[in-house]
C-alpha cells in the first residue's frame, strides 16, 4: 500500500505569532510545482480582533505569481466568506485550490492582518500540497519539515 506521506509536502507560509493592528510578519509563499492540489490551513488562536487580508476587515484570501519576486494576483474564488472574527478564537480555516486548473507556480495568503485589539491575534498558517505528479521522497526536507520520525 503507497503510504499517503509519499505524495504531499508542508510549507509554513505566516509562522505562529502575535500581531495587533498591522500585517502578520514574514508572510511566504509556496512552491506549488508538481502538485495537484493546496490546502492552505489557518490555525488561530486566541483572539480579540479580526484578521483579514490587507485589511482587517476583508476576507482572508490566496494569490499567485509566476515568479517568487514578481507581482501576485487574486486566486479566483479562492477566499473564506469573511474575515476572521474576534469571537473565532481557537479554530481552524481552510482554502482547498484545485492546481490542475491554470495557476501560477507560487502561492500565499494575500496579506494576512490583524486589527487593532487590545491584544490582537494570534494566528499562524500552513499550506498542505497533495496529489503529487510523482512520489515525493519521505524524508524531512523533500517533505518541507524540520525533522520527520518514523515509527
Amino acid at each position: 500500500m503507497e503510504s499517503l506521506l509519499g505524495k504531499v509536502k508542508l510549507a509554513q507560509l505566516v509562522p505562529p505569532q502575535l500581531k495587533d493592528n498591522g500585517a502578520f510578519a514574514n508572510n511566504a509563499y509556496v512552491d506549488t510545482a508538481g502538485f495537484r492540489e493546496a490546502l492552505v490551513i489557518l490555525n488561530v488562536g486566541a483572539l480579540d480582533t479580526t484578521i483579514g487580508s490587507t485589511t482587517a476587515a476583508a476576507a482572508v484570501k490566496l494569490e499567485e505569481c509566476d515568479t517568487t519576486g514578481g507581482t501576485y494576483t487574486d486566486v479566483d474564488s479562492a477566499a473564506l466568506a469573511d474575515a476572521v472574527a474576534a469571537t473565532e478564537d481557537g479554530k481552524l480555516f481552510a482554502i482547498h485550490l484545485d492546481l490542475t486548473k491554470a495557476h501560477k507556480r507560487y502561492l500565499r495568503i494575500n496579506a494576512p492582518t490583524a486589527g487593532d485589539g487590545s491584544t490582537g491575534a494570534n494566528m499562524s498558517a500552513i499550506a498542505i500540497l497533495g496529489k503529487a505528479e510523482g512520489l515525493v521522497e519521505q524524508s524531512a526536507t523533500a517533505m518541507g519539515l524540520t525533522e520527520l520520525v518514523t515509527a
